[in-house]
This record gives C-alpha cells, sequence and structure tokens, in this order.
C-alpha cells in the first residue's frame, strides 16, 4: 500500500459547525436548479498522526483463550479421502480431507473461466455507457431533423413464430446462447450455411490458461438444425490461426443429406444429427463432452426503449431518446457494473481459494491441535456446518462478525492483524472460521446508513501469545488487495445503499452523476477511497437538492457543505 500525502487538511466537523452555522443560515444559491460541488483536493483529510493510512477493513471483538478451527468440505468437489479420526494430533498445513484431483483441475477452469465471462460482460456494459455518454438527446434535435425510421417504408410486422435469425459472423464479442466453455457445458452459437467464425473468437476459445469448448449449431433457411460442430480451443494455435468457415468440407446433397470430407482443421469435429450421414473419419471428442439438448433460440430484444441492455446501441443513435431516457439506462448499466464488479471479486477470491485447494490437494489445517470432531460422511456435519473440527487449548482467539454484504472481503485462511486498544500491542493471526448462518436468527444491523443486513460471525487465531489480557478488546485490520494508492474523506459526503457506497460527482458531460465508490476503511466518520474517484474529480454534498442530472456550480468545499438546503 502506497503512501499518500494530502494536499489539504479538513477542519474537523465540530469546528466547522460552530464556525459556519452564521454562513450556512444566509448563504443562498443564485439558482435552487443548480448544485454547488467541491473538488476533492480540497475534502482530502490529512492526519499528523499517521505516517500511512491501512485501507483495510475493521473489525472488533474481545480476546479468549484457546482456538478451533472448523474445516467444511467443498460440496462442489469429490471427496478422495478424509485423513484423519476424531482424538488425532495435527499441525497447521497438514491434509484433512483430500480430493479427487480431476474435482480440484476442474474447479480451478471453471472458477477461471467465471472470471473471463464477468469480464467480458463488463466490457460490454463499458462500451455501451461510452456510447449513451456521448448520444445527444432528442431535445437537442435540429429543427429539420427526421427520424430514420420516418425516410423510409413501414416494414411489415414480421410474423410472431419467425424466430431469431443465426449469427453470420461470429467474433470474439458474440454473445453465445448459453454455456460456460467446459467440455461438460460447451458455449453454445447458431449459425447460417455461410457463416465465418473469425479469428478473435478462436484466439478467445483458445486461452492458454484455459482454452474453452463451444458448439456452433448450423440452420438451414427454413429455421431447422442441419448440422453441429465442435470447437476444441484446447487445439487451436493462437500463433497461425485464421478465420475458419462452418462449411468446410461440408456439402449439402440435392436428396437433403449432408456429406462431409473433414474440415482441414484439428479444431473442429462433426457432431451428426439423426438422418445425417456419418463423417469419412470419426471426430475426436472429449471424454467429458456431453452433447446440449433442447436448445432454444434467444427471443427478439424487446421494443421498449427503457429496456435498454436489449438494445443494441450505436454512435448513431443521437436524438432517438431524451435526456430522462439516456440519464435512466447510464444508471441502469452503471448498476449492472457494479453488480459485476462485486461478483467479480467473489470470483477472483474463488480462483484463489480453488488453487489453493489443488496446490494441497485438499483442505488442511489452518491450527495445531487435536482432532475433536469428524462427521460420518457429507450429510452428518456438526451443527456449525463442519466435517472436521480441530481444537487448541492453548493459544488465544478472537470472534467478531461481518456483514452480509462485506463477507467476499475475508476467506478462511486468510492473514489479519490483531490490535490491543489498551496496550498497543499486536501480532497477526488467521482467519480459521466463517460462520454460514447468521450470528442470531433474524440479527440485523444499519449497514453504514444504507439499509439493515445480517451479520455472521467470524474467528480469527492468533499466531503467538502476546501480553495480551484475556477479554481484551482488539481490534482486526484485515488488509485491502486491491492495492495502489487512495485517500480519506469525510463520511459527510459519502452516502450507501445496499451495502455498495456512492457520491454525486460531475460526469463527463458537465452534469451531477451518481458514481459508486470503493471504500477501502471507515474510521472515524472519515471513509478511506480506494476506487472511483481521484482528487481531481468535483462532488456536491449528497443531501439536500442534490440529484443526478442537474447542472452544478464549481465552488469550494465551505460553499458546498454550508451551501445545503439543510442549512437554510
Amino acid at each position: 500500500m502506497g503512501k499518500f500525502k494530502a494536499r489539504y487538511v479538513v477542519i474537523p466537523l465540530i469546528c466547522l459547525l460552530g464556525a459556519g452555522a452564521v454562513a450556512g443560515i444566509i448563504s443562498a444559491r443564485s439558482s435552487k436548479n443548480v448544485v454547488n460541488v467541491a473538488p476533492v483536493s480540497e475534502i482530502i483529510a490529512e492526519y499528523s498522526y499517521m505516517d500511512d493510512v491501512d485501507s483495510g477493513d475493521k473489525f472488533y471483538g474481545k480476546l479468549q483463550k484457546g482456538s478451533f478451527a472448523n474445516v467444511k468440505a467443498d460440496r462442489e468437489l469429490k471427496i478422495e479421502s478424509v485423513n484423519v479420526k476424531k482424538g488425532d494430533t495435527v499441525k497447521k498445513g497438514d491434509v484433512l480431507i483430500s480430493y479427487d484431483i480431476h474435482s480440484l483441475e476442474d474447479s480451478v477452469a471453471d472458477a477461471e473461466l467465471q472470471i473471463k465471462t464477468i469480464t467480458n460482460e463488463i466490457q460490454i456494459l463499458d462500451n455501451d455507457l461510452s456510447v449513451l455518454r456521448v448520444l445527444q438527446p432528442s431535445e437537442n434535435a435540429p429543427e429539420d431533423y427526421v427520424p430514420d425510421d420516418e425516410d423510409e417504408e413501414t416494414p411489415d410486422a414480421p410474423d410472431e413464430k419467425e424466430e431469431k435469425k443465426s449469427d453470420t459472423h461470429i467474433t470474439d464479442k458474440t454473445v453465445p446462447l448459453a454455456g460456460t466453455g467446459s467440455a461438460s457445458d460447451p458455449l453454445i452459437y447458431t449459425a447460417e450455411y455461410t457463416t465465418v467464425i473469425d479469428r478473435s473468437a478462436l484466439i478467445l476459445f483458445a486461452d492458454e490458461e484455459s482454452p474453452l469448448t463451444a458448439v456452433v449449431y448450423v440452420m438451414g433457411e427454413d429455421g431447422s438444425q442441419l448440422y453441429s460442430l465442435l470447437v476444441d480451443g484446447s487445439k487451436i494455435n493462437r500463433t497461425d490461426v485464421s478465420d475458419f468457415s462452418v462449411n468446410s468440407g461440408v456439402t449439402l446433397t440435392p436428396d437433403g443429406m449432408i456429406s462431409y470430407s473433414g474440415s482441414g482443421v484439428a479444431f473442429v469435429s462433426f457432431l451428426t444429427m439423426g438422418g445425417q450421414s456419418m463423417p469419412e473419419q470419426p471426430s475426436e471428442l472429449p471424454e467429458d463432452f456431453e452433447m446440449p439438448e433442447n436448445i432454444e433460440l434467444p427471443e427478439a430484444p424487446a421494443e421498449d426503449p427503457s429496456a435498454a441492455q436489449n438494445y443494441e446501441l450505436s454512435v448513431n443513435d443521437n436524438y432517438k431518446y431524451s435526456a430522462k431516457d439516456i440519464r435512466d439506462m447510464i444508471s441502469e448499466k452503471e448498476k449492472e457494473k457494479e453488480t459485476l464488479i462485486l461478483q467479480k471479486k467473489q470470483a477472483e477470491l474463488d480462483v484463489r481459494t480453488a488453487k489453493h485447494k489443488a496446490e494441497t490437494g485438499g483442505e488442511v489445517a489452518a491450527i495445531d491441535g487435536k482432532v475433536t470432531f469428524v462427521a460420518k460422511d457429507i450429510y452428518h456435519l456438526s451443527e456449525s456446518g463442519a466435517y472436521i473440527t480441530v481444537t487448541n487449548d492453548s493459544g488465544m482467539s478472537v470472534t467478531s462478525t461481518i456483514g452480509e454484504f462485506s463477507l467476499n472481503k475475508i476467506s478462511e485462511g486468510r492473514e489479519v492483524k490483531i490490535t490491543n486498544f489498551e496496550t498497543g500491542a499486536m501480532c497477526s493471526g488467521t482467519i480459521t472460521d466463517i460462520s454460514d448462518t447468521p450470528a442470531e436468527a433474524g440479527s440485523l444491523q444499519d449497514q453504514a446508513g444504507g439499509g439493515m443486513e445480517s451479520q455472521y460471525s467470524f474467528t480469527v487465531t492468533l499466531s503467538e501469545d502476546l501480553e495480551i489480557s484475556e477479554d481484551s478488546e482488539v481490534q482486526i485490520s484485515v488488509p485491502t488487495e486491491t492495492g495502489g494508492d487512495g485517500f480519506i474523506i469525510s463520511g459527510t459526503m459519502v452516502r450507501s445503499e445496499g451495502g455498495r457506497f456512492y457520491v454525486y460527482a460531475v460526469g463527463e458531460d458537465g452534469l451531477l452523476e451518481k458514481r459508486y465508490v470503493t471504500v477501502g476503511s471507515i474510521m472515524y466518520e472519515e471513509y478511506y477511497i480506494t476506487d472511483g474517484l481521484t482528487a481531481d474529480d468535483f462532488i456536491a454534498f449528497p443531501y439536500g437538492n442534490a440529484a443526478e442530472g442537474m447542472p452544478v456550480n464549481k465552488t469550494d468545499y465551505n460553499t458546498v457543505y454550508f451551501g445545503s438546503s439543510l442549512f437554510y
């Protein structure tokens, strides 16, 4: 974590309230339709008692003697063996549950593919947002403007039963109908007899770490399936691959049969259908390949302009939507993007967890101790959901709680820092247990003013015994994994909803926008911002009349804060 040296000092909030009360009462905006905004650089706080800022999340609890670690079995993996019995003594790092090696390899591949899929979806949203932010609203249309659809004759209404046409050119941007890309769940595409699979798509399939498998259904003019092809990304040479036509080596005979003489490439296999002739040479398919069944073509996109996610946006769509429609579409896509970003962080954690299990071969002991519980099988776990429990009467541990919206920030085996408030003594620790159920049935806690969320308990085992008295109040610091520099701003400038934090910032169009930010930690009502905002941005006080799409007046922090409608 790099050090961040702020350029300005934020006067404590109480002092500001005392010194600026009169200013707040007499301040008045020239127009209530304009929102005052201040540069973030003026709102950044500098702390003389801190050389650096720990950007990690903070939790609190009491120390207790002894420790335990619950070992949970992954239900998605096949257990090869349970290596301990009740009463055994184990050391930290011992493999307690071994998984089938093929299950471990598949779990890593699936987790990595999930990241690629989410990344691709985020890129699509970014492309749509870049288009939406430059579109001209219908209110700005010239007087002589005539919509494209009014220049042409109105086409006949399509048959309600008419299906969506197949892809005529498959690229790396083409969204598959289904599938994750594994051999048992291949990506699904539809194509016409003359369709070409672009080189960019083939390079995507040939990912070096996690090659993809795809099935292309070739459709006839009447919508029937002619044949299908299997594309095996593991057999594609990324350096010299070129565009591939789906009709390579395929001949449609006058009697309606299909003959196949070979595609000429190693990565394509011909999959026959009922009533079709067999290929001259049998195709070599992956051992775990399963032919997908009951594939349905997607429905035509909705014609409601508010359903922005169903539209293929273009920079030529000027004057097609109103300013409000554009703002609504931007807001909707930004919400989708924020959701995907959270999903990507969870997927990245899943990849690290899967790789760790693959390296160790299974579930390992997080502490030294004695095995006090071993489940009979996966259906007879302990009340806490553990397959194996390891207990150590010596040492120390601490239990705390975390909100459901933040569960993706911690994981079993994660190293943390423990600090005693009274003595200042510090040591490291390891998260050895995270509850699968809320700490108390129906227990809820306010999530930074943005709604209620369930709380889950987690346990940290200290790595060493320090001179810390039992039951001492301690702080658990979970270091952030985002890295990079950040800065602290007053919590009065940040709001939250559904576990996500946001500010009102000036967008590229010069108008106010609701922008979500990443908060590394919260301390003394100050928020450590790690992503989504820069010192060069301008933001508004997020209360009063601040709203998306409003024009702004760039001024200073005091005017922004005390000029709010809440102060007069």
